[in-house]
Parts: C-alpha cells; structure tokens; sequence
C-alpha cells in the first residue's frame, strides 16, 4: 500500500483558502490512521509494511508474539550480532547429537568398533556386553526431558538374549560423583539404567536390522549446570546366553547409530 495521497496539493493550499468538511474528515482518517510513535498501540496492516533506504534502528525490545517466524527470504541475508549478543529464548528444541558418528573416525574406541564404510552408520561393539560412555554437549540452563538412542540389530539371533542392551544418561561431579538423569522405577534400575523391554519374539528383535531406539526419560538431575557438572551417554550392549558372540563375525551384532535429545527451555543460544 502507498503512502497517504495528500488533501489537497501545495497549489490549493493558499492564503485565503477555507477548508471544507470533506478536507478535515480526509485529515482525522488519516490521521487516525498514522502510527503513534510516542505513545505505541496496536495496529492491524493490510499489507506488508516496506520500509527500504537507511532501514529500522531498534533500541528496545523487540518482539514476535503470534506464531510467525523471523525469516531471511533470499540468500546471503545476515543477522549482525554484537559483542556479548545473542538471541534469546528457544522452547522444546529437540535436536540430533552425533554422539556416535563423531567416533567413527577411530578405528577401535574400547570395545567398539567404528563402522564406517560399511553402510552403517555409527561403532559396533567388539564384545558381548561392553559398555560405553560418550560425553554429550549440552546447553547451559536448559532442561533435559528424554534422549533417544537409535541402534539397529545387526546380527540374527536365535534366541532374545537374557541380557538386552541398556542405556542411561548420567551427569558426574567435577568431584567425580556420578548421579542419573532417571529415578529408580518399574522400568529403570537403582542405577538409573533402563533396559530394553523384551521383544514379543526373536524376529521382532532383530527387526530385520531396521533402526530402532529406546526412550530414556529424564526424571530427576535433568537441568543442565556445566559449571558443576559433565554429561554422558552411556550404553551397555546385549550379554547373557542368546546373545550375539562374535563369531564369524568379530563383533557382537549390535550397532548404536546416534543419540537424540530433548531439551526445553534454551533460555538463549550463546556460544558454550
């Protein structure tokens, strides 16, 4: 939309001439119509407000308060950020870790094995019922709400293992004081362990290697403090009669692929 057309023009506007109704009725509209610059207020365009040459300079606060986004339309746009800026408050991020991938440069890790160039993926593990631990980044205040950790079974067994694949996610003390992000319950350990729930049938746990993942729900210790605390996932693979022994294969037939968090409030995205 254009700019309000003018009441009358510069030539009509002359010493002598007498404003008619119609020119004060034209000027309130549109003066009800103009921006309170001073006082604020609500307004409700038609159209997109435009505004081109030396831009918008915003000294206080500025907010989006419906559901729209802040968007850069073309390439190349920026967000020019100042010493010691930063955007503030993201709520219910959830976003991919790649915990594990991130060790697939190492040929060995332990007792895993980086499975790179094999289609898959991730680290197997060398031995039944090796464990891992991986430290996680996480951000600063936020809380942590659940991790999902995706793995695939890779060789066909033919009975369920007694003990399945376990996971936690743990925060250790710069005193070195380990405590889980889970409370003991029906399905989680004194540990803070939760264990994989017992397939219906070998098939089902084998799943023909399609990817699969376990929800670990964050109950307790789970806003994030790194001034005193470090984070780990950890994973403990199959073990137990029935389970995948190397054989033939030098692994134990289990591949962990990535670890997925929750994370809701991020308070703010300042570099940690």
């Amino acid at each position: 939309m254009a700019h309000f057309t003018r009441t009358k023009t510069d030539a009509q506007w002359v010493n002598g001439y007498v404003p008619s109704g119609a020119d004060f009725d034209s000027l309130d509209t549109k003066t009800v119509k103009a921006i309170n610059g001073d006082e604020g207020g609500v307004w409700a365009p038609a159209a997109a407000i435009a505004i081109g040459g030396a831009g918008v300079k915003m000294v206080g606060a500025t907010m989006t308060l419906t559901a729209a986004s802040v968007a850069l339309p073309a390439a190349g746009k920026k967000i020019r950020l100042g010493n010691n800026d930063y955007p503030k408050k993201l709520w219910n991020l959830s976003h991919m870790v790649s915990t594990f991938d991130a060790l697939e440069n190492q040929v060995q890790f332990g007792d895993f094995v980086a499975t790179q160039g094999t289609g898959d993926s991730g680290v197997m593990s060398a031995r039944v019922g090796a464990t891992m631990r991986i430290p996680i980044r996480v951000h600063d205040g936020s809380t942590l709400s659940f991790a999902r950790f995706h793995f695939r079974v890779m060789a066909v067994h033919v009975a369920i293992p007694k003990q399945l694949p376990r996971f936690r996610i743990i925060r250790v003390s710069l005193a070195g004081v380990e405590e889980a992000l889970a409370a003991p319950a029906s399905d989680i350990d004194p540990f803070g362990w939760f264990t994989l729930l017992t397939p219906v049938s070998v098939a089902a746990y084998n799943n023909s290697t399609n990817s699969q993942y376990a929800t670990y729900l964050c109950t307790q210790n789970n806003i994030v403090d790194i001034a005193k605390y470090r984070y780990f996932a950890e994973v403990t693979d199959e073990a137990g009669a029935g389970a995948w022994n190397g054989i033939g294969g030098g692994v134990s037939g289990t591949n962990f692929s990535h670890l997925q968090l929750a994370v809701n409030p991020i308070n703010d995205l300042r570099f940690q």
